[in-house]
């Protein structure tokens, strides 16, 4: 199959008949197992052995003139070419650089060797992307021809240093053009001779113009990278220069904002109509928990309005710096400097820690409510200031989430009780526990999917396959995660506000050896309570489902039963399923 293969990438010019490496194509037969065709030329080896570190499923050297030249006219050290607004190709020294390159890419320049090795998940998709890749570098070459050309029609001014420095540029290209030119004939077929070797001269003359600009940057990147440590170790780092601010967190603000309001709107509308068909105005006393509704669903709001930005809104943002949001890689540091130091592992009281850690924020405990007032110094400060907006808005809304992720095991509860028992004569106001569970579902879940995958691909961060297939093995995890947090967030929460001492241990950085027996002790030390709270509360369901129950106070319906039964096995397999030791069943 890799001959086959071979033969089909040769027929499509990808390949040059005399070129500085080798031509070859590589399948992989299971992991850490290559077949490459042709099999006998020892130039592959390097190359296969460091697509084991790449693990992809095919690929192939591109090494055409084209290739050649982009390569040909890249200074050392290079990190990048941006064939287009949207495209960057990364670049590597050797193809010993490819176990480290991003896979995701699809494609990277291998500097010393003159050619471009380009990759796929699927075999069948392998030709095409490196013939999409060609045409995107056909496309590079020819906007530098457009700029030769228009250097080199530039009259010498010598009040111009803009334009004197043109002039330099153009004549430094066509000494270059003379190289490339040889480099392109012998890469070139008859056929092939007519253009690409055209397009690799062009690109040579208007790369090597800048060549002596591109080695200064590199080298003001060399100095910036010593001066940034010394910034970050007086801790006054200076903000990089030409980084403008992106309006787009307001726009995107206001409209989870409006969308927050349209929904309370719609509430109040609901128990207006309630009212006037009844005449029980009470029921308007439900708006006056309006304020805290609002402050729960905003995060839920602005999840909405972020799968629809991700699918419709423009995403080149992301491949540019602003002030707040880097899209470009930042400057390295100098070998020999420590490096800033990162947890290994997300300790499993994140949520725990966050959650008091939030409401330590915003609140004070309550026995300073009569002295202090609810809220704390910090957050009235932070309420006041003249910080923009829009990020008190986003910071309030991922303070209070917390709050909303809570009451999902009281609500349930409460709700599970409610509905079963009054159902018939509910107010319309309430709104089911299961038609919220629909839309968290929905809008996390299956729009938060979508959205993202379609997000990554527009972005050009990944293909549809590997960002379909990233995202779906994250589900499961994600979903037992953040299901069980109710219950535990809930505790941090009211044992900040009562003003109980909830403490925790150091995270441990390091993997430590353990067994199903060891795990099982230890689980039951740490989730006990939450066990009795769970099986309890499952005992009740069962009960009150069960013949034991008079018909009249007997809870029935599938959409009833399932918001219960859904918090419970979540919470009681939570310390089960994202246990290593215990999934891998080692005793």
């Amino acid at each position: 199959m890799a001959e086959t293969l071979y033969w089909q990438v040769k027929r499509q010019r990808l390949f040059a008949e005399t070129a500085l490496f080798a031509n070859g194509v590589a399948i992989r037969a299971e992991k850490a197992d290559y077949v490459h065709y042709p099999s006998q030329d020892p130039r592959l080896e390097a190359w296969v052995f460091a697509l084991h570190g790449l693990n992809c499923e095919a690929a192939f050297t591109l090494t055409s003139s084209v290739a050649a030249g982009i390569t040909n006219s890249l200074a050392p050290g290079t990190l990048e070419v941006c064939l287009t607004g949207e495209d960057r190709i990364q670049v590597v020294e050797t193809v010993h650089g490819l176990a480290r390159a991003r896979k995701a890419q699809g494609a990277c320049f291998v500097r010393t060797q003159g050619c471009l090795i380009v990759w796929a998940d699927n075999v069948k998709d392998l030709i095409d992307a490196g013939m999409n890749l060609k045409e995107k570098m056909v496309n590079y070459i020819w906007s530098h021809t457009k700029q030769i050309n228009a250097a080199g029609s530039m009259p010498s001014f010598p009040t111009s240093n803009k334009t004197s420095s043109a002039n330099s540029n153009a004549s430094s290209a066509s000494s270059v053009a003379e190289k490339a030119k040889d480099a392109g004939d012998k890469g070139a077929t008859p056929r092939q001779s007519r253009f690409p070797r055209i397009f690799s001269t062009t690109l040579l003359a208007s790369a090597r113009e800048n060549k002596e600009k591109e080695e200064d940057a590199q080298n003001e990147k060399e100095v910036s990278g010593e001066d940034l440590v010394d910034q970050l170790e007086s801790g006054e780092p200076k903000l990089e220069e030409g980084r403008s601010v992106n309006m787009f967190a307001p726009l995107y603000t206001g409209l989870s904002l409006g969308l927050n309001l349209f929904l309370s709107g719609l509430l109040i509308r609901r128990l207006l109509i309630e009212s006037l068909l009844d005449g029980r105005w009470l029921r308007m006393t439900i708006a006056l928990a309006l304020p805290f509704i609002m402050c729960i669903i905003q995060f839920f709001c602005e999840s909405v309005i972020s799968v629809i930005v991700q699918i419709f809104f423009p995403v080149s943002q992301l491949n540019r710096n602003s002030l707040y949001f880097s899209g470009k890689r930042s400057v390295r540091l100098p070998t020999g400097k420590a490096l800033p130091h990162f947890t290994v592992a997300i300790p499993g009281a994140m949520g725990d820690k966050y959650a008091f850690g939030c409401s330590e924020l915003v609140f004070n405990p309550l026995r300073y409510w009569p002295t202090r007032g609810p809220f704390s110094p910090l957050f009235r400060t932070f309420l006041w200031s003249k910080c923009s907006t829009a990020y008190k808005f986003n910071a309030c809304s991922y303070n209070f989430s917390y709050w909303a992720i809570a009451s999902a095991t009281p609500l349930t509860m409460v709700y599970f009780f409610v509905h079963g028992f009054f159902s018939p004569t509910l107010d319309g106001a309430f709104l089911p526990s299961f038609q919220s569970w629909l839309s968290v579902l929905f809008v996390f879940c299956v729009g938060g999917l979508f959205g993202h995958v379609i997000f990554k691909v527009r972005a050009g961060k990944a293909t549809l396959y590997r960002a379909v297939l990233d995202h779906i093995k994250w589900i499961p995890a994600f979903s037992a995660f953040f299901a069980e947090l109710s219950y535990h967030v809930l505790l941090a929460l009211m044992a900040h506000i009562t003003g109980y001492d909830m403490t925790w241990s150091a995270t441990v950085k390091d993997v430590t050896e353990s067994n199903f027996w060891k795990e099982i002790p230890a689980m039951l030390r740490r989730f006990w309570h939450c066990y009795l709270v769970m099986l309890s509360f499952m005992a009740a369901v069962i009960i009150f489902s069960s013949p034991l129950v008079p018909l009249k106070w007997r809870i029935e319906g599938f959409t009833v039963f399932w918001p219960p039964v859904v918090l419970i096995s979540s919470h009681v397999l939570y310390p089960l399923v994202l246990n290593p030791w215990l999934v891998r069943f080692e005793f």
